[in-house]
């Protein structure tokens, strides 16, 4: 596993709903709220009237999977784990695309913030880091339908 530097973090969004794609930066230094603010209200999210849900999960996609530091997946991916099947940003044909450069400190920072904040976070969490558990077997199923 690579370990990312502190430069920040990276969003990207290609799909039908922004041809041309859009993308935000959020500069190294900030505190885990700041980062899940951020998540919330950057200008891919606010610029697609996207669920701002889809930017969180992707960081809890990136900062827990095999491939650490960045995560890539299709919309209709993020809207099966995120339950917001109908909003922009939720086309098969979306991809999202998330760069975590942050330290190791801050990336386990921002997953406890999230998860201390709603009790939904903390089982998405528990559910892409533990497979077995119930959470992730229900994870696994969703992501499964998804694939159909």
């Amino acid at each position: 596993m690579s370990e990312a530097t502190g430069t920040g973090l990276r969003l990207a969004y290609c799909g039908p709903d922004a041809a041309d794609g859009l993308h935000a930066e959020l500069p190294a230094g900030a505190d885990a709220a700041a980062v899940a603010d951020w998540l919330r209200a950057n200008d891919v999210v606010t610029g697609l009237g996207a669920d701002p849900d889809l930017a969180v999960q992707l960081f809890i996609e990136a900062a827990t999977g095999a491939a650490r530091w960045s995560h890539t997946c299709a919309g209709d991916r993020l809207a099966a784990l995120v339950g917001t099947p109908c909003w922009p940003g939720t086309d098969s044909t979306a991809r999202w695309s998330l760069t975590v450069a942050l330290p190791p400190a801050t990336v386990d920072a921002v997953l406890a913030h999230l998860g201390d904040g709603e009790p939904r976070w903390r089982y998405a969490i528990v559910a892409a880091t533990d497979p077995q558990s119930p959470a992730g077997r229900i994870r696994q199923r969703l992501l499964a339908d998804a694939e159909r």
